[in-house]
């Protein structure tokens, strides 16, 4: 097990960490194809943390090839530590490249990932196409209707819902911005760069509380630009509708922003008044005091003698 200040980054308890951990790789076989071999393959873990999903295939890394990458350093010392072998390691910048050549993996998956990337989506989702064999899968999460209600208060409406950006800014120690996706967008936008093999909307579909997972496969060398990534579908009302809940979404996330700065202020100026009241009845007490009224004339001459100076 990591420390605990890398643990909890990605996982919190050591429960935690281990629980899901075992769902991402189960949810990562589950979305590979019938009868897959991981025997020569090479596999990428994007945004590995500590490696915690990636030690539930020790079994499948004594024949196959298991690479992690993060943006952490201090997790990915740590993992070149203790799970270096059978695992393999390196960091990542903010933004690519990675330092591997191009079509270096059969698979490369990320969990918690795209769900975070607001503005370097494109940069990233070009990376693991550059990084993938033809004929490679991709398989990540992304936050969709699973998630949309705890997220934003709301229910979900798939005709609304395209590319939710929220909370830019945000500092990754208390989990980073958030994106969120629904099926058609995914298809349209990540379509042209992948053939899209399948998406699952919410990983747990009994309670459909969850994230969704994203399954892609790298069908050819190329591949369209940025601009042509975040190009509106030429049936733009879909797209218009989601620009226009997000624009909704931002102005609510605003007004509670303010609303808590002002309670927050409100709650310090109470804080302050009341301690001035407590300060002040405690002088009154020690007034009233026999101490007090037998040091009075004390007082007075030292009063006394400070205006003579």
């Amino acid at each position: 097990m990591p420390p605990a200040h890398l643990s909890s980054r990605i996982g919190g308890r050591d429960a935690d960490y281990k629980t899901i951990g075992a769902g991402h790789a189960s949810a990562l076989r589950s979305a590979l194809p019938s009868g897959w071999d991981w025997t020569g393959k090479r596999v990428l873990d994007f945004g590995c943390g500590t490696g915690r999903t990636m030690v539930q295939f020790a079994d499948e890394a004594q024949h196959a090839e298991l690479w992690g990458c993060d943006i952490d350093e201090p997790s990915i010392t740590w993992a070149k530590e203790n799970l270096s072998p059978p695992f393999n390691f390196l960091a990542n910048a903010d933004l690519p490249p990675i330092d591997l050549p191009d079509g270096t993996f059969d698979v490369a998956y990320g969990f918690s990932v795209f769900t975070h990337l607001l503005e370097t989506w494109t940069a990233w989702l070009l990376e693991m196409h550059r990084l993938l064999r033809v004929g490679g899968y991709g398989v990540f999460s992304f936050l969709g209707e699973g998630m949309f209600r705890e997220l934003t208060g709301r229910e979900w409406d798939e005709s609304r819902v395209g590319m939710i950006q929220l909370d830019a800014g945000r500092p990754w120690s208390v989990g980073g911005p958030n994106a969120l996706h629904s099926e058609w967008w995914l298809r349209a936008h990540w379509g042209r760069l992948f053939e899209v093999v399948h998406v699952v909307p919410c990983l747990d579909m009994v309670n459909r509380r969850s994230h969704g997972v994203v399954v892609v496969r790298k069908d050819g060398e190329g591949a369209p630009t940025t601009g042509e990534l975040l190009a509106l579908e030429p049936d733009e009302r879909r797209e218009v509708a989601s620009l226009e809940l997000n624009v909704e979404l931002l102005k609510e996330r605003s007004a509670l922003l303010w609303s808590a700065e002002a309670g927050a202020t409100r709650l310090e100026n109470d804080s302050l008044r009341a301690e001035l009241e407590r300060l002040r009845a405690e002088l009154e007490r020690l007034r009233q005091s026999r101490s007090w009224r037998l040091t009075r004339p004390l007082r007075r001459l030292r009063a006394r003698g400070a205006r003579t100076d």
